[in-house]
């Protein structure tokens, strides 16, 4: 079996013969059957999709051998197995889990699964924004530390395929969202950071109660042995320092923290202890803007308390660009800006997103509503934007919402929405795409829209200004 030298074998012969149902076929569901099968499990697979949109996902399992159930969650199929494994795109409170449940069957979530089959260190980060580019930049530190890491989890490659690796990985780095957090009972991360806590996924969640509620979760099986890292600024997240025994250290955007990572004079500092370790100028990093401070200083943190030196920091720190589709800069065109923002996909993105531009900004959002309140966006269009243009299912309620603070322009499509932004912007204005809102209404994701954006933009030049 690979994986011998990451995975606990001890741990793992537990679930060796035991009858799974892994719920979902997706990204998440492919690995866990190709693990599982490695592992000697008995796996059924339930999807609620029809066989023939699957048929991409079956090819990736052909040489597995499982029980398939496609077009919807039969209630039997929950209710003779061992235990469940969930991806994270299904809901926990469909009727057959919650059957399942109150049968005393296990569900967990594959975050919980790798938990207990490894005793590799685990990083886990979380937060409504910012947690992919903190998970890729401390996986970078960890690398250019000389450390063997994986990167992965909800950032894209599933933390069950770090198993099929035989690499002896020192250190999970992993990305966590809250729906892989409702599926966890003993998942007691060595680091876990929560970054920030703004509304989202309210077409999930009931109240933003349930919300912080799932991610604290977390928190609440560390030890005294395990560290905490939470953003000082965040009043959600002030208020869930005594969720867990964790030891807890906070950073500050704003100011030196006693115990973490502050702002002094534009240098990132660190105090614990007594001790000070002075990391460096933040003009000097590579990100920028205030959210992006948060990013570094997290992974800073998370780094020190692994024993990386400040040198490997400070220089992954000036050398790391971010990620694509955050804030990302496509061109400059006749003195104006274009910015893909696509993984802004709610409300505190968005903010986050006009708050680091100094110019102008002509607004590009909308998609399908995940529960969000555009009105909270208010202050900042009335402040820095000089027009919006909205697409996508919510583009008629989001206009209603903005209407009175700005210019609202509804568009078909995305090609229309760029081209009139364009039409609509001056030199030293930006035009931003940060939808605020899913993709899954006129997309495959957020990287295609994010991808579709750059090409539209990217095929505007002066000539062809004219024909528009």
């Amino acid at each position: 079996m690979t994986g011998t030298f990451t995975m606990d074998k001890k741990k793992a012969d537990r679930f060796k013969g035991t009858n799974v149902l892994v719920v979902g076929l997706a990204r998440t569901g492919i690995a866990a059957a190709r693990f599982l099968s490695e592992l000697g499990c008995r796996i059924t697979i339930s999807e609620r999709r029809g066989i023939k949109e699957a048929e991409d996902a079956l090819q990736e399992i052909k040489d597995v051998d499982v029980q398939l159930e496609f077009g919807g969650h039969k209630e039997g199929t929950f209710l003779d197995k061992d235990w469940i494994l969930v991806s994270p795109g299904i809901p926990m409170n469909i009727p057959p889990l919650e059957k399942a449940r109150a049968k005393g069957i296990p569900v967990l979530s594959d975050i919980e699964l790798a938990f207990q089959i490894t005793s590799v260190p685990i990083l886990a980060i979380t937060g409504t924004n910012g947690k992919t580019t903190t998970t890729a930049l401390l996986g970078e530190i960890f690398s250019n530390a000389g450390k063997g890491v994986f990167v992965g989890g909800n950032i894209g490659t599933p933390i069950l395929n770090a198993f099929e690796q035989d690499q002896g990985f020192e250190f999970f780095v992993i990305e966590v969202s809250s729906f892989q957090l409702e599926g966890v009972k003993d998942f007691a991360p060595h680091i876990a950071v929560i970054l920030n806590l703004t509304p989202d996924h309210l077409d999930r969640y009931s109240s933003m109660a349930e919300y912080q509620e799932a991610k604290a979760r977390i928190l609440k099986a560390q030890t005294r042995l395990d560290y905490a890292i939470l953003n000082a600024q965040d009043p959600w997240l002030c208020n869930m320092a005594d969720v867990g025994k964790a030891d807890t250290y906070f950073f500050d955007n704003k100011q030196p923290v006693s115990r973490g990572a502050g702002l002094r004079g534009g240098d990132i500092i660190i105090q614990d202890r007594g001790k000070q370790i002075n990391i460096g100028p933040a003009r000097q990093m590579g990100l920028k803007g205030v959210h992006n401070l948060d990013n570094m200083m997290a992974a800073c943190l998370a780094a020190y308390l692994s024993g990386i030196s400040e040198d490997v920091i400070m220089g992954t720190l000036k050398d790391f660009k971010g990620l694509p589709h955050r804030l990302e800069k496509v061109r400059e065109l006749n003195g104006i800006q274009f910015i893909n923002d696509s993984k802004g996909t709610n409300i505190g993105a968005v903010i986050k997103a006009i708050e680091s531009i100094d110019t102008p900004v002509i607004l590009i959002a909308g998609g399908r509503n995940k529960g969000g309140d555009f009105g909270l966006l208010a202050q900042w269009i009335k402040e820095k934007t000089k027009a919006v243009f909205l697409i996508g299912e919510a583009r008629a309620e989001i206009a209603n919402s903005l209407k009175n603070y700005t210019e609202v322009n509804e568009s078909e499509d995305l090609r229309s929405a760029v081209i009139g932004a364009y039409r609509k912007a001056k030199p030293g204005d930006t035009v931003l795409l940060s939808p605020g809102c899913a993709s899954f209404d006129m997309f495959k994701d957020y990287c295609d829209r994010g991808e579709k954006f750059k090409r539209i933009v990217m095929e505007i030049d002066d000539a062809e200004q004219k024909k528009f």
